[in-house]
């Protein structure tokens, strides 16, 4: 009976030992899944934030080709605005001359120097006109 006993508590402690050791076992895969939930959390978060600088990386590059462009549109205006004053210049000088010569005075030569596009034009202009008060005397 005592043999008996003894084999009861052993069996009992051994019964108690499994126990421990399954609830054990599931902790451990508790904390494994916790432990690759909190690793694809992280790994998700480095995406984002990989993909986030990404972002700001091209939204500064388009920022700075803006301002290269804005730059170099201002520069061109200057270059448009210069001819157009220089065209204009230009012009009001052939205009005073052709006066000159409608009044009778005669043709003094013109500068050879490099026109616009738009002096150009300008000079044909005059020159028809002179062409045609030519024509007409």
């Amino acid at each position: 009976a005592e043999m008996r006993a003894r084999e009861d508590v052993a069996s009992r402690e051994l019964a108690e030992a499994r126990a421990r050791e399954k609830a054990a076992s599931g902790e451990v895969a508790e904390v494994r899944a916790r432990e690759e939930s909190t690793g694809r959390l992280v790994a998700e978060a480095r995406a984002r934030e990989a993909a986030a600088r990404t972002q700001a990386a091209e939204a500064v590059q388009r920022a700075e080709a803006a301002s290269t462009d804005a730059a170099q549109a201002r520069a061109r205006e200057q270059v448009a605005s210069k001819e157009a004053a220089q065209a204009k210049a230009r012009e009001e000088s052939l205009s005073q001359r052709l006066a000159a010569v409608r009044a009778g005075a005669p043709m003094a030569p013109i500068a050879a120097e490099p026109l616009s596009p738009a002096t150009l034009s300008s000079v044909r202009v005059c020159k028809d006109l002179l062409d045609q008060i030519r024509s007409t005397i």
